[in-house]
């Protein structure tokens, strides 16, 4: 979490560190809350009933049975997705029957990265459980609308307490006191805590639809790209991801590699599938060092005030680069071979590390000096070979993905996808430069509406927090609007 200016504070003496702590402008929000007109109560006078979950022994997962929901279930934007989790038997889920899920149940991450992540169930006839990074908060109806308390969380004063709060060791965590003592601040008047979520809900529905629209345009554009260059547009149904196959040891004596993923009979298929369309369609196949120059970014020795944006993982939005929101700065000098490491217009960037972070790629086009850190790969295209936007557009595409996926190594958390594999993945494209470009022209128009619906999405969703800051905190709701929160 960082505060939208920067400032000075002199903590000897003081008991804790984090800017959280001290920010005049985080500060003023807190004193607006202690000094609301509204009611106010501990988050544990407005809890009827709460618990986390539990994991199954060894991690035990079924194809059909009850869903069970962990932290990769919630969206950034309240929802659970059911559809996504794993599944639990009915004997595991009745066995955990305290922290099975009902209607108007509130979800909050209490472990990890993500920590402060709050979500609530709109799932009336369908049950599912939890695991244990995850709190279930059921709400008494009779005092509080469950709708408000999520939407209280969920905004940026429910999450500056909630980041004070957690507790910071190996990773961050809020215990059962932590979440109890986040102050609520409420109209008595269950009436009008109704109509103020009404009022927000009529920006999140808007939000949601251009949701929906942006993810049709950004299907709509992989599978074009696949249909253009395959004359089919899904990789999945084609190349399927069996869960079982059998491999011959023989077969791994060159690779020495025994993962599931890199061994996977698709990745064969695949490859053969390339090399025949190469022959037939007169296209190239070529591996990604041999057309462009890739190489990894550098961690800056010291961040600044002022300087050079240092783009980071948070700041690749599946589309577009944010050179604004969350940006972290550094100069020149921090940098080792700064001149090399400098980006270059049609840069493309792709996370080399983390989970849910491997796999996005974006393109810098940006007319301003740029680094990244240690976390990103650079792909710098050799342009009188191929296109950046086409190079853009297959790794985003089915094939570009599927070897993405293969060439990550590592465990659970911890995956990365290393230079050197990076290099192995084979692009496929037309010979000539303008018939590359034709392609990727028509995916850019498509990426574009998509980009457009996005951006309305997030305008909305600013409107629905803006309704419910005003209310709150009146006057003082421009400070808390220019706090930028990380999650």
């Amino acid at each position: 979490m960082m505060a939208s200016n920067p400032f000075i504070v002199d903590i000897e003496g003081k008991d804790k560190i984090g800017t959280i702590f001290y920010d005049p402008a985080i500060n003023q929000i807190i004193a607006a809350l202690e000094s609301s007109k509204l009611k106010k109560e501990k988050l544990k006078e407005l809890i009827k009933e709460r618990s986390v979950g539990s994991t199954p022994l060894y991690a035990t997962y079924i194809k059909e049975g009850i869903p069970f929901i962990r932290v990769q279930n919630l969206t950034s934007d309240g929802r659970i997705l059911l559809e996504d989790a794993v599944c639990v038997t009915p004997f595991f889920h009745k066995k955990m029957k305290k922290s099975v899920i009902q209607y108007n149940d509130i979800l909050l991450t209490v472990t990890g990265a993500t920590v402060g992540k709050v979500a609530i169930s709109k799932y009336k006839n369908k049950e599912f459980n939890i695991n244990q990074n995850i709190a279930k908060i059921r709400i008494n109806e009779k005092v509080v609308v469950p709708d408000f308390v999520y939407l209280f969380l969920k905004s940026k004063i429910g999450q500056i307490q909630l980041y004070r709060n957690a507790q910071r060791s190996a990773q961050e965590y809020l215990s059962y006191g932590s979440i109890e003592s986040i102050f609520i601040t409420y109209p008595e008047d269950k009436n009008t805590q109704k109509d103020i979520v009404n009022k927000v809900k009529k920006f999140e529905e808007i939000a949601n639809d251009k949701l929906l629209e942006y993810e049709k345009y950004r299907k709509l554009s992989r599978e074009k790209f696949l249909e253009i260059l395959l004359g089919f547009n899904t990789i999945d149904k084609k190349f399927k991801h069996s869960k079982k196959y059998t491999l011959k040891s023989k077969e791994t004596i060159n690779t020495r590699r025994l993962d599931f993923e890199w061994n996977h009979p698709r990745h064969k298929q695949l490859q053969k599938q390339m090399e025949k369309l190469a022959v037939h369609e007169n296209l190239e196949l070529s591996s990604l060092k041999s057309i462009c120059y890739p190489y990894l970014g550098s961690e800056p020795s010291q961040y600044t005030n002022e300087g050079i944006p240092i783009i980071k993982i948070r700041n690749l939005k599946d589309g577009e680069i944010d050179l604004e929101d969350d940006i972290d700065l550094t100069l020149p000098l921090f940098i080792s071979n700064f001149e090399k490491q400098k980006l270059k217009r049609y840069d493309i960037l792709t996370p080399s590390r983390g989970v849910g972070s491997i796999g996005k790629v974006d393109i810098f086009d940006a007319g301003i000096d740029c680094v990244v850190d240690n976390n990103m790969l650079i792909l710098r295209a050799n342009k009188e070979e191929i296109d950046p936007w086409y190079l853009l557009y297959f790794l985003r595409s089915g094939l570009g993905q599927i070897q993405i996926e293969r060439y990550t190594t590592g465990s659970t958390g911890q995956i990365q996808l290393t230079l050197r594999d990076a290099r192995k993945i084979s692009i496929l494209y037309p010979k000539e430069i303008d018939d590359q470009i034709a392609i990727s022209k028509g995916i850019r128009e498509l990426e574009l509406k998509a980009l457009s619906s996005r951006n309305e999405h997030y305008e909305n969703i600013k409107k629905a927090e803006n309704v419910f800051l005003e209310f709150i905190l009146g006057d003082k709701a421009k400070i808390a609007q220019g706090i930028s929160i990380r999650n």
